[in-house]
């Protein structure tokens, strides 16, 4: 009878702590933020701040998340973006770089990583080397869409881009 009791104490002294713990813990992750800033290049420049709590999130959720409507195409190497709120390629009725197809500009999504220059504190867009999908998003993080390459969206801090939310 004792051994039965101890065993029932132990059981809701475990569920109450997991109880009181799950909150806490979930209000750490619900406090993580990332912003996205989109240049349409041409003069139209759109941003948001996104709240997220799962611990593997990345570009393109973040993308999703902020309301863009997007179009993709996935391979073996990732999930590339093709349009963004309907500006690009319409894949799958055309290729996903269409806009690159015989003599002359190619014009694509291109995506930024903002990141500060350790030598003068200065931010900076650097071009990512993952595809969207494969590039993780952390607390703080902004990323940034251009359409063409010689795009870059405008310079905008965490603190500016979530200023307000």
């Amino acid at each position: 009878m004792k051994l039965r009791l101890s065993l029932t104490a132990v059981a809701i002294a475990l569920s109450a702590l997991t109880f009181f713990a799950s909150p806490a813990l979930a209000q750490d992750q619900e406090s993580s933020r990332a912003g996205v800033v989109v240049d349409f290049g041409d003069g139209k420049v759109e941003q948001d701040c996104v709240s997220f709590s799962s611990s593997d999130y990345n570009g393109e959720e973040l993308l999703q998340d902020a309301g863009f409507e997007l179009d993709t195409m996935s391979d073996a190497n990732g999930t590339n973006i093709c349009s963004i709120d309907e500006l690009g390629c319409d894949f799958p009725n055309q290729k996903c770089f269409c806009s690159c197809e015989g003599s002359g500009t190619c014009t694509y999504w291109v995506y930024w990583i903002l990141t500060q220059n350790p030598e003068d504190g200065t931010w900076e867009w650097k071009s990512s080397d993952l595809l969207a999908n494969n590039q993780e998003v952390t607390n703080n993080d902004v990323n940034g869409w251009s359409w063409g390459a010689a795009n870059k969206p405008p310079v905008v801090t965490i603190d500016q881009v979530c200023a307000g939310s």
